[in-house]
């Protein structure tokens, strides 16, 4: 069975969750027995979520008003560390775009229980498209790596994270 895009089923060893976060009907269970419905945040939220699904966020760095998303894993337990990956886009793409592309990011992720940050990097003066830049000092006047510690400490204050299991890719 394939998998589909953003809001679709994504495959999880025998657990299905609904957007509501209930257990969908015995029949449904049985006929999606690997799948779990993936909650997307319809708002960016100043809040970062510990619920289990989909979650948008926005912060500031600066000037720049920034995006990221959370991939919270229905196995998620505050009380235990839970490794995080932070998965970058390529330029001219977007962090939903890179993520409803790899949905079996999210299903690795979850079958190990781990949080996945997907940050969206702003676009760029030359031709428009996203991309990431470690230079603050650049003719966009921003710097990622401000982003990222700004994501991080974010998912440290309200995730349990396990700071020896925190992973980049992209």
């Amino acid at each position: 069975e394939s998998l589909p895009s953003e809001g679709g089923w994504i495959p999880l060893n025998g657990i299905v969750v609904e957007e509501n976060e209930e257990l969908v009907s015995e029949q449904d269970l049985n006929q999606h027995q690997r799948f779990f419905r993936i909650r997307d945040t319809e708002e960016p939220s100043d809040l970062l979520s510990p619920i289990a699904g989909i979650h948008s966020v926005k912060m500031t760095i600066g000037e720049d008003d920034r995006l990221f998303e959370v991939a919270v894993p229905p196995g998620y337990d505050p009380k235990v560390p839970a490794p995080l990956g932070v998965v970058y886009h390529g330029t001219g793409q977007s962090a939903t775009g890179f993520r409803t592309q790899h949905p079996d990011l999210i299903e690795e992720a979850a079958l190990r229980n781990m949080i996945l940050i997907f940050p969206q990097a702003l676009p760029n003066n030359a031709d428009g498209r996203r991309a990431w830049t470690t230079n603050p000092q650049d003719d966009r006047g921003h710097d990622d790596v401000l982003f990222f510690d700004a994501i991080l400490s974010k998912a440290k204050a309200a995730l349990n994270i396990d700071t020896n299991k925190t992973y980049c890719m992209g």
